[in-house]
C-alpha cells in the first residue's frame, strides 16, 4: 500500500478573483478567502467542508490554488463558484471566481494556468 492510498490524491484548482470595484482587490488577504470558503461550503452540507478538504496553497490578491481531494475536485469547484462575496456580512465585497483548470501537481497547475500571475509563477517557473 503506497502513501496515496492511505493519504488520498489531490488535485489543485487554479481560479481567478474578479472585483465589482477593482480598489476592493488590496483589501482581501489569504484570511478573507479561507474564511468566505469555509463559510460557503457550511450553508452547502454540515460534512462538505471535510468531505472536500479544500485547502488554499497559493493566493497573490487575485490569483490563487486550491487544493482538494482528487474524487471530490467537481465538488470544489462548484464551491468556488459559488463564492459570490468576500468579507464579514457588513463590509460585502462583491466577487465573480472563475476556475481556470484542474491538474494533479501543485507545478503544472502553476505553469499551465498561472503563468502571467507573477507573484504566484516567479518561484515555480525558475527551470
Amino acid at each position: 500500500m503506497s502513501v496515496k492510498d492511505k493519504e488520498g490524491r489531490k488535485r489543485y484548482i487554479a481560479f481567478r478573483i474578479t472585483y465589482k470595484n477593482p480598489a476592493d482587490e488590496k483589501r482581501v488577504d489569504r484570511n478573507v478567502l479561507v474564511r468566505s470558503i469555509k463559510g460557503v461550503a457550511k450553508k452547502m452540507d454540515e460534512n462538505f467542508y471535510d468531505d472536500v478538504e479544500p485547502w488554499l496553497t497559493k493566493f497573490d490578491g487575485r490569483c490563487g490554488v486550491m487544493r482538494c481531494r482528487h474524487i471530490r475536485k467537481e465538488e470544489a469547484i462548484m464551491l468556488l463558484r459559488d463564492i459570490r462575496w468576500l468579507g464579514s456580512p457588513e463590509n460585502r465585497i462583491p466577487v465573480s471566481i472563475e476556475t481556470l483548470g484542474t491538474s494533479g501537481t501543485i507545478l503544472t497547475c502553476v505553469r499551465k494556468f498561472l503563468r502571467n500571475s507573477y507573484s504566484i509563477s516567479k518561484k515555480y517557473l525558475n527551470f
